[in-house]
């Protein structure tokens, strides 16, 4: 759905900076599905918010908002095998040269 970026000149100056980054956007994930599954409390007046949640994770699974590259990198394959039949890069990347050595694992 999205990709954060990172200047290499950053990375250079706060070389913890991709993994701390990608633990504050998991801890925030995390934040968000709680408060999804916290019947006592919901933002927004909407009755049937439960359901939705419920139809979202039966269609979805658990986790419908995956992070990482592991879960992830199926469909980042997809999406490069389009733009190189639309001569928009002229070959898929591996994983190394577009990720950052420490969050290859995740």
């Amino acid at each position: 759905m999205h990709t954060v970026t990172i200047k290499t000149e950053l990375i250079n100056k706060y070389p913890n900076l991709p993994e701390l980054s990608y633990d504050a956007f998991v801890k925030a994930k995390n934040n968000a599905y709680s408060r999804m599954i916290n019947t006592s409390f919901h933002p927004v007046c909407y009755p049937f918010i439960m359901k939705g949640f419920e139809e979202t994770v039966r269609l979805m699974g658990e986790d419908f908002w995956p992070y990482g590259i592991k879960n992830n990198w199926k469909t980042i394959e997809k999406f490069m095998s389009y733009m190189v039949e639309d001569g928009l890069i002229k070959r898929p990347f591996k994983k190394e040269e577009i990720f950052h050595n420490a969050l290859l694992d995740t």
